[in-house]
Order: C-alpha cells, then sequence, then structure tokens
C-alpha cells in the first residue's frame, strides 16, 4: 500500500511469516481464512488537526485504501472526532458501507472543526505584534495561543486514547491510522521560533513556553503506550501532504 509515492506499510497477515518457523497448526491457521484472525484497521480523523484541505484529503485517502485493506480480509473501524466523537463503521467487511461511511462522514456537519484553519491567524497575530507593537505584547499573544493549542491536543488525545480502548480485545493484527495534519508531539513550541535563543533563555514567560510544550508530549507518548499495549501498530498520517509525519 503506498500514499503517493511512499509506502505506508506492508500488513503481514500470515503466521508463516512469525518467528520461529510454522507446524502443522500454524500452517493450517494461517491457510484458512475462517480460522485466521481478521486484520482490524482503525481510521481515525482527528478534526480540531485537520485543516479543511487536509479533511478533504484524509477522506479521499481513505476512500482510496479502504478496499485494499479489505481485500487482504480485514475489518475496518471509522472514527471521527470534532465536537463527539462518532463512530460511521465498526468492525466493517464491505466494501460499499465503509464507502457510504466515508461518504456520511464527509457530509456531516458536526465532524467539522476549523479550529486548524485558523493556525495562520494566529501566527500572523504574533508577527503582527512583534512587529507593530513590540516583544512583550508579542510575547503575551504568543503565551495564550501556545496555552490553547497544548489545551486543544491534551483534550483530544485523551479522547483518541479513550477509543483506542475498543481494540484491547480484538486479536492482531491491528493498525491504527491517525489522520491529522496540524498535531504535534510539543504542541505551541512553534511560537518561539519567532524569537531569538537568547530571548528565550532570558525571558522567564517563553522558557515556560518552551518547558510546557516539550511537558504536553505526555499525551501523545500515552497514545502511543496505550495502541502498543493493546497490540496495535499506531501510523500518523500528515493528510495535508500524504506523507508520515
Amino acid at each position: 500500500i503506498r500514499i503517493g509515492l511512499r509506502r505506508l506499510h506492508e500488513f503481514r497477515i500470515d503466521r508463516l511469516c512469525g518467528e520461529g518457523g510454522p507446524d502443522a497448526n500454524d500452517t493450517a491457521t494461517a491457510l484458512d481464512p475462517a480460522i485466521a484472525p481478521r486484520p482490524t484497521y482503525l481510521l481515525y480523523f482527528d478534526q480540531p488537526h485537520l485543516t479543511q484541505a487536509g479533511r478533504q484529503r484524509a477522506i479521499d485517502l481513505a476512500r482510496e485504501i479502504a478496499p485494499t485493506l479489505l481485500a487482504g480480509g480485514g475489518q475496518i473501524t471509522i472514527v471521527s472526532n470534532a465536537s463527539e466523537v462518532a463512530t460511521f463503521a465498526e468492525l466493517e467487511t464491505d466494501p460499499r458501507v465503509v464507502a457510504a461511511a466515508l461518504d456520511a462522514l464527509e457530509y456531516d456537519g458536526r465532524q467539522w472543526d476549523s479550529d486548524a484553519s485558523f493556525e495562520a491567524d494566529r501566527v500572523a497575530e504574533v508577527l503582527r505584534d512583534l512587529n507593530g507593537f513590540g516583544v512583550d505584547l508579542a510575547i503575551q499573544t504568543a503565551r495564550r495561543h501556545q496555552r490553547l493549542e497544548r489545551w486543544i491536543a491534551e483534550k483530544n488525545l485523551g479522547r483518541l486514547d479513550h477509543v483506542l480502548g475498543r481494540l484491547a480485545d480484538l486479536a492482531p493484527p491491528k493498525f491504527v491510522l491517525y489522520f491529522a495534519d496540524t498535531m504535534r508531539t510539543n504542541p505551541g513550541e512553534h511560537y518561539l521560533s519567532f524569537f531569538s535563543d537568547r530571548m528565550v533563555a532570558e525571558r522567564a514567560s517563553l522558557s515556560i513556553m518552551r518547558t510546557e510544550a516539550a511537558s504536553a508530549s505526555l499525551a501523545y507518548d500515552r497514545v502511543l503506550a496505550k495502541s502498543a499495549a493493546s497490540g496495535a501498530r499506531f501510523y500518523t498520517i500528515h493528510a495535508q501532504g500524504l506523507s508520515f509525519d
């Protein structure tokens, strides 16, 4: 499976590929689709971290890869997070149902979030204050936006952490495809790029921003740990450029 020119993952569902070599029971299980576990794919759309263009590309990509995942015997769950978390397909194996679920997601007005689209405006505000009103006001503005970005990231990663719990009791192989284009593991730290290293070291408020951005990565780490604990492989899909984060 490829996204553009880049390989997403080569999914192996044959137990003969595992360590230790096959025995008679392994061979029977691997060759009998009625016995072998289905691969499970969770397609998770994090709307607060998708721009409008990224959202559309994410859904288009899901449409493109879903038939391949299902043709390999997989089952697909589609979950979207906006003002609330909504499930559009649950362990579905029928390509027509999955396609219809993606259509429903695309046109569901409750599953839109404009926050990511305003990021350019927030950056422009910091630059405007820095160039027109001085460093002190620019720092205050950057600090305010950094706190907001951190709060949004932690809240929505918490929701993803909760959804990953659904995978715990499912047999492997399991895969999570997380669609976003503005999620950062260190939310808000990019605002520090408008200030010199010396200024960041000397201004307490800027140093705090750096520390808080780094500590916010713990929410992302918890998601990865939860995915690993459930036996699932986690992939972040940067919907804007259709490449790995």
